[in-house]
């Protein structure tokens, strides 16, 4: 794949992958990480740093695996609190509080894999900012990692957001690997 299609690709998976047109087509934000890694997986071949594509790939897997652990514990402690409740007088309140502390423990769990996951994220963006002299990727992947510490306040999902807007734009400057100048030499 040429330089700007792979370019392309990846700029345009990270937008879908924003997820903000998922209430209106589901499935947009797979199909955004599904063209962020072939995108990415062509640059990292243009810039012969295979880590690039795989550090992204442990961080799409890491998070998608906090998705689907969290949702399959929430829906099976909420089928089991609602069964529970149906099937005669039991005291509510000891099964809400079990209900509560399992979410609660289900989120814990999914905080973890966010932040994780970011970790591999910020490697890639750091990966990017250092073949291609971008900024735009260390501001990402600083501003990610940080999102995904204080995504348990909820805060964190906005400057995760933030960090991905920085990506969309440091995805549009990439210039091809006998252009793109180091840190050092980037002006």
């Amino acid at each position: 794949m040429e330089f700007d299609t792979s370019k392309k690709v990846f700029a345009a998976g990270l937008i879908l992958s924003l997820g903000l047109l998922d209430f209106i087509i589901p499935g947009v934000i797979l199909v955004g990480f599904i063209l962020t890694l072939i995108g990415l997986h062509s640059l990292s071949k243009h810039y012969r740093k295979p880590e690039l594509f795989t550090n992204m790939l442990i961080a799409v897997i890491v998070i998608a695996i906090g998705v689907v652990i969290t949702t399959a514990v929430f829906s099976i402690v909420l089928v089991h609190n609602y069964l529970t409740i149906l099937e005669g007088p039991n005291d509510v309140f000891i099964t809400m509080s079990k209900f509560a502390t399992t979410l609660l423990t289900a989120l814990v769990a999914f905080w973890i894999f966010i932040i994780v996951g970011a970790i591999f994220l910020r490697k890639a963006y750091l990966g990017l900012y250092g073949v291609s002299g971008v900024g735009e990727f260390k501001t990402a992947g600083n501003l990610v990692l940080i999102g995904a510490v204080l995504a348990i306040v909820l805060i964190g999902y906005l400057i995760i957001l933030v960090g991905q807007i920085f990506a969309i734009i440091g995805a549009f400057e990439l210039k091809p690997p006998q252009q793109a100048g180091t840190p050092e030499t980037a002006t």
